[in-house]
């Protein structure tokens, strides 16, 4: 008798661990996205502005000043924003693997069950 090809059971394998990284890493998408935006806008930037910079003499171009604005707003969320998110939630994480929970429905919003074979009485 000869044994079972393995490919199946390897196949099954990738599909579980992908499963498992797209399900941890589903939470963090929109820091990613967030992230991707900034390094387009960032690029975006350095086109635009070259190497002068943007307060350089002359007239102020309010589109221009608009996009500073809007990259300013981009650098400080990415800086300061994106680091206090994801601290946020490894210890979170962590907490809640220390607590016994591993994902799912929250423990301490559950409805303990009555043991069985009792009655609640009223």
């Amino acid at each position: 008798m000869t044994a079972a090809p393995r490919w199946p059971r390897a196949r099954r394998a990738w599909r579980a661990t992908w499963a498992w990284i797209a399900r941890e890493l589903r939470p963090h998408l929109s820091i990613v996205y967030a992230l991707i935006a900034y390094g387009i806008l960032r690029v975006v930037f350095a086109h635009v502005v070259g190497t002068g910079g943007f307060a350089t003499p002359g007239s102020l171009d309010k589109g221009l000043a608009a996009f500073v604005l809007v990259m300013l707003v981009m650098r400080i969320t990415v800086l300061v924003g994106v680091p206090l998110v994801v601290t946020y939630r490894i210890v979170h994480r962590l907490f809640r693997i220390g607590r016994g929970d591993r994902g799912g429905a929250r423990t301490d919003d559950a409805v303990p069950a009555l043991p069985a074979g009792s009655t609640q009485s009223q």
